[in-house]
């Protein structure tokens, strides 16, 4: 149990590692590369939040058209 608290953990400090990075793109108006990046982070560690976050990304590209809905990440 212990061992699978210690992995459980140090996935999510990685995970949370990607997603500050995908923060920093977001914020840098890097849409497209902060998708990338959370979507690592979710392979990583589930994190429904996280989800929510680029699917409201997605959304938001797609009606600007700037995304087109065929290459929405998921």
């Amino acid at each position: 149990r212990v061992e699978t608290s210690l992995r459980e953990y140090e996935a999510v400090l990685q995970a949370n590692v990607l997603i500050k990075e995908a923060n920093n793109l977001y914020n840098e108006g890097k849409y497209p590369e902060a998708l990338t990046k959370y979507k690592e982070s979710l392979a990583v560690h589930s994190n429904a939040e996280v989800e929510n976050f680029m699917r409201h990304i997605e959304n938001t590209l797609q009606s600007a058209d700037i995304i087109p809905t065929a290459n929405a990440i998921r």
